[in-house]
């Protein structure tokens, strides 16, 4: 009885070893062919990827040929003779101008010597203070504070926004004078109206100054400098006794230092007239008269 209970243990546990066995290689297989299936791709994956495949690249092309480059002749321009004064007597100028603007213009002048450049200090001109439209406005009313300098566009845009201009040429003496009264009139701060006293006024009292004529301040920028231009005759300098009149000192040592650098030539001795030479006619003639008549007998003792 007891060999029987321990072959049937035993063979209870061969039984067990064998289900244990059995599984464990059931599970196995079954692992294995989950891992082919994941990596084996599908009939549609396999049709997406070969659509989705990008094509194969073209064959390299050969380089074309490099075009014929044809190299025209540098066209050179002589570089532009400088500029001189139309009368070296008259190095110095001023200029009157006008200029476009936001508004209806901008009226002022320039000044300065021949050849060098044109600054901001070269401007006097006459407008509403700041750089606010604020008192332009208001100006059209009440008078308003003033500059009389510079105003952003008259200078340094290569005249890109001068719609006239009109140049008097001064000598130095009467350049003098005339800066002298434009800083006097830029120091008094006048206030600024666009119907009382406005750009166009202010370059007007330089003008009448001078000595010119000019229109009424009621007209625009540009037809006031053109009117002052017109209304002189266009000329580029000022009368000879202008500068007497304002000043007869400065004259004076004008006339000195001009006579003193182009002193008076002496005049060349007039030519003696050639004696005439006589001719052979003026000359029996004159020996006709200057011999004396022989005595006629026909006359002879006649008293």
């Amino acid at each position: 009885m007891q060999h029987n209970s321990e072959n049937r243990n035993s063979l209870r546990l061969a039984v067990a070893l064998c289900a244990l066995a059995i599984s464990a290689g059931l599970e196995m297989s079954s692992a294995q062919a989950q891992t082919i299936i994941a990596e084996e791709p599908s009939p549609a994956t396999t049709g997406s990827a070969i659509a989705n495949a990008a094509p194969p690249a073209p064959a390299a092309e050969a380089p074309a040929a490099a075009p014929e480059v044809t190299l025209n002749p540098v066209e050179v321009h002589p570089a532009k003779p400088a500029e001189t004064a139309p009368d070296p007597s008259r190095p110095y100028f001023i200029e009157f101008r006008a200029r476009a603007a936001y508004n209806y213009g901008h009226a002022f002048v320039v000044h300065g010597k021949f050849g060098e450049p044109i600054t901001k200090r070269s401007v006097v001109g006459l407008h509403p203070a700041g750089e606010s439209p604020v008192p332009w406005m208001i100006g059209h009313i009440v008078p308003v504070p003033s500059e009389t300098g510079w105003s952003d566009g008259d200078v340094g845009y290569n005249d890109k926004y001068i719609t006239a201009k009109y140049r008097v040429y001064l000598t130095e003496a009467e350049y003098r004078v005339l800066l002298a009264k434009m800083r006097q009139m830029q120091a008094s701060s006048p206030v600024w109206s666009a119907t009382m006293y406005n750009c166009v006024a202010f370059v007007g009292d330089i003008a009448a100054f001078l000595g010119m004529q000019h229109p009424f301040h009621w007209v625009m920028p540009k037809e006031y400098i053109e009117g002052i231009r017109r209304m002189n005759g266009g000329r580029t300098q000022l009368p000879a006794a202008w500068l007497a009149s304002k000043n007869p000192q400065l004259a004076r040592q004008q006339a000195l230092h001009q006579v003193a650098a182009h002193p008076a030539q002496p005049e060349p001795a007039a030519a003696q007239p050639q004696a005439q030479q006589p001719t052979p006619a003026r000359r029996a003639a004159v020996t006709r008269t200057a011999a004396p008549r022989p005595a006629d007998p026909t006359y002879a003792g006649v008293q």
